[in-house]
């Protein structure tokens, strides 16, 4: 007995077809059955490979219950009410009969589909490619038993519930992942659905029946890809690497042009001999070998950051723009890192640059480790104390009283109606005024525990306003409620590693993402409440302050 064979949908860059027409089924099923001739009854041998790709679009919400029958394949939707997608193949026995792409396709309007019949590995696979780009999936289904030869006499046609550009049936497979191009001919059966249902194959395998129309295809501007930041060698060549981009207008063409948007400057030549550098207090010259190639030669690198600008147009005159932050360091002939700069090699020690470690592991981890954390910054480790509450509040010095203009003290740090006075574990972080005169207007961020609220504009303190930090009124405050994930636990405590960690991988790369990030995370560990820019540390009294910082 023949199971379910269910096969997951993948998601990935698709291209699609330029000023073409899709058809869209409104009744009935427009079909053709497969012959009972050469080659259809004996198509299904053990030793035949297959593969179907074809475009569905426009299908609402979630995958379509009924998306196209194959022949031998179903891609249809098992249970929609998990948005789940699954595909069917009746024509060899399988390990399992679930395989299956939960939570596949909402949000989703456009997708390349891949089925493929692989003998050689004895399985069926699924592939969907989204045409926003990535969330690729695949699912693997074993074949135990092929099935009989003959296909003659099974059905192949579209379904009400989408739009279908074209499907194509082609005696080999291809390795998971390959992307779908947009312009190919299957050689057992074509449907490129253009104004008819003509098979273009040559095998005649034309549709007929049912209600349809023919509606537009949606047409994409290309996929730029700039590459993966790179760090080269300053003093040597390089390459720059746009062969990652794509046209999405159904043709092959696609053409370049790079640019230098910003690198290191050369701001005055030291050097006992003018130095053959041009351009003296402007950008460093480089030279990009083509400016039009997708992978150009450049030369006349220095050591610092470079964003590169990569503009891609496709045959339909459609452009997409991409940048990509690479950056280039000094360093001996073993690959290490000249930083001419003592304090930096004292706190950070010798460093490998990036790509040249006799670890590779080391490397990979580090920029995976740092880009991560670069991703999460914001939504994790961003400056909460730093997002003010409505209205200002006062605080006098050697008082625990705080009051408020515009506050809602009850329901921001106590339990609000239903006990208004008791607090709720919330604390207060009020800005106070430094007096810093390197840095005019600078803020602090005093952090306090509530042990009442009066009223809506009053509340007290667990401690008396200390008189280290200046009181005052007007200020800005904010509450804990954002405190995050990130927020100085006693383990790992470790923020200040982690910015070490960034300002080495900058000087092993010249990458100036990295500079950032160590910068960012600085700084806002200097400024938050724990820390305060040392404020924390102790009161006048020299009484510890809430005993932070942790470590």
């Amino acid at each position: 007995m023949r199971q379910k064979a269910f096969y997951p949908l993948v998601f990935l860059a698709i291209h699609a077809a330029f000023g073409g027409q899709s058809i869209r089924v409104t009744g009935g099923n427009p079909s053709v059955t497969l012959p009972d001739k050469a080659p259809w009854t004996s198509i299904g041998a053990s030793g035949q490979p297959m593969r179907w790709e074809l475009r569905i679009h426009d299908f609402g919400q979630q995958w379509p219950i009924w998306g196209f029958n194959l022949g031998p394949v179903t891609l249809y939707n098992q249970n929609p009410a998990t948005d789940w997608v699954t595909a069917f193949a009746n024509a060899d026995s399988d390990t399992t009969a679930s395989l299956i792409i939960s939570n596949c396709c909402q949000g989703r309007t456009d997708m390349l589909v891949r089925v493929q019949r692989d003998v050689v590995n004895s399985r069926w696979t699924l592939e969907v490619f989204d045409t926003s780009g990535g969330n690729y999936l695949s699912k693997v289904g074993q074949i135990l038993t092929f099935g009989p030869p003959s296909w003659a006499g099974m059905s192949i046609n579209p379904n009400p519930g989408e739009s279908v550009a074209f499907v194509r049936w082609f005696s080999s497979v291809v390795p998971l992942g390959t992307p779908i191009p947009m312009v190919a001919t299957g050689d057992l059966a074509d449907w490129e659905f253009e104004g008819n249902l003509n098979d273009s194959s040559g095998h005649g395998l034309t549709m007929s029946g049912g209600a349809y129309s023919f509606v537009p295809t949606p047409n994409y501007p290309p996929v730029c890809n700039a590459g993966n930041a790179q760090s080269f060698r300053a003093g040597h060549p390089g390459t720059l690497d746009g062969t990652a981009s794509s046209p999405l207008d159904g043709g092959n063409t696609l053409t370049f042009l790079w640019q230098l948007l910003a690198g290191p400057r050369v701001i005055w030549d030291r050097t006992p001999t003018p130095s053959p550098i041009i351009g003296r207090g402007g950008l460093a010259q480089l030279t990009i070998s083509s400016q039009n190639t997708a992978q150009p030669a450049i030369s006349g690198l220095t050591p610092g950051s470079y964003t590169f600008q990569l503009t891609v147009t496709d045959g339909s005159g459609h452009s997409s723009v991409c940048t990509v932050n690479d950056g280039a360091v000094k360093t001996d002939d073993n690959g290490l890192v000249i930083t001419n700069n003592p304090a930096v090699d004292t706190l950070l020690g010798p460093m490998a640059q990036y790509g040249a470690n006799s670890w590779p592991w080391f490397d990979n981890r580090h920029k995976a480790d740092a880009d991560v954390q670069i991703a999460n910054m914001d939504p994790y480790y961003g400056a909460w104390w730093d997002i003010a509450d409505a209205g200002t509040v006062t605080v006098t010095t050697n008082s625990e009283i705080v009051t408020g203009v515009g506050t809602k003290f009850t329901t921001t740090f106590c339990n609000g109606a239903s006990d208004p006075t008791t607090p709720n574990g919330t604390l207060i972080v009020v800005w106070y005024p430094t007096g810093n005169p390197l840095v005019p207007g600078e803020l602090g961020h005093r952090m306090e525990s509530i042990t009442s609220c009066q009223s809506d504009t009053q509340l007290t303190l667990y401690r008396d306003w200390a008189p280290d930090v200046a009181a005052g009124s007007g200020l800005n405050y904010a509450d804990s409620s954002n405190y995050g994930t990130w927020a100085y636990n006693a383990a790992p405590a470790n923020y200040y590693d982690n910015v070490a960690a960034f300002y080495a991988l900058y000087y092993r790369s010249g990458i100036v993402d990295y500079l950032n990030a160590a910068r960012k995370l600085a700084d806002r560990f200097w400024e938050c409440p724990e820390v305060d820019r040392g404020e924390s540390y102790v009161v006048s009294d020299n009484v510890t302050h809430q005993n932070w910082p942790s470590r």
